[in-house]
């Protein structure tokens, strides 16, 4: 059986059902989540801790900022991990994640600093080479990630954001086709 397929350009007009009430910006955000190493606060990531991290990351929640005596600043998420993995090659654990609050969503750039948050079921004191006190950690589990702004100095050096990308927020399910229609238009609209 053979197939004929005729090209031809022909108009194309596309209407869509969607109208906009309120626009809310969020962003997706991407970078280094932890390093393996030394960290400035004394504590030791293996490979074999950071493999573990990178597993139960997705869906942990994202807050920002921090509170001097207790390290992390608590209140309403911004956002949570969405994606995570390993990075063998780099020793370190890649994120992306969705932030959710318009105001940090707006204002967040790359550069911003990435602390993890949680707790161990296992650390060990062990003195290193300069005869510091070091905790090596066990079976963490991770409870939250803060988003700390660029003059923050955080835990891990090289936690940080790398890129910043801007979303949309859809509170319907849409259809592929329909996805498709209105990625093609924005697309149109930023070549002319």
């Amino acid at each position: 059986m053979t197939k004929i397929i005729i090209t031809r350009k022909m108009p194309f007009h596309f209407e869509s059902g969607i109208s906009i009430e309120e626009s809310k910006t969020s962003r997706i955000i991407s970078g280094t989540l932890l390093r393996e190493g030394i960290s400035r606060n004394g504590r030791i990531y293996t490979i074999e801790e950071m493999v573990k991290i990178s597993k139960q990351a997705v869906g942990i929640p994202i807050y920002y900022g921090v509170d001097l005596k207790n390290r992390h600043k608590k209140g309403e998420p911004i956002g949570k991990i969405v994606r995570a993995h390993f990075d063998e090659k780099l020793k370190t654990i890649k994120f992306w994640a969705r932030i959710t609050s318009q105001k940090i969503a707006e204002s967040v750039r790359k550069g911003w600093k990435v602390s993890i948050g949680g707790v161990a079921e296992k650390a060990q004191y062990i003195l290193g080479k300069f005869g510091q006190l070091l905790l090596k950690l066990k079976n963490l589990v991770l409870t939250h990630v803060q988003l700390l702004s660029p003059e923050t100095q955080s835990g891990v050096e090289g936690a940080i954001v790398e890129d910043v990308e801007e979303s949309m927020n859809f509170d319907n399910d849409l259809r592929r086709s329909e996805i498709a229609a209105m990625v093609a238009v924005i697309v149109k609209k930023r070549g002319s």
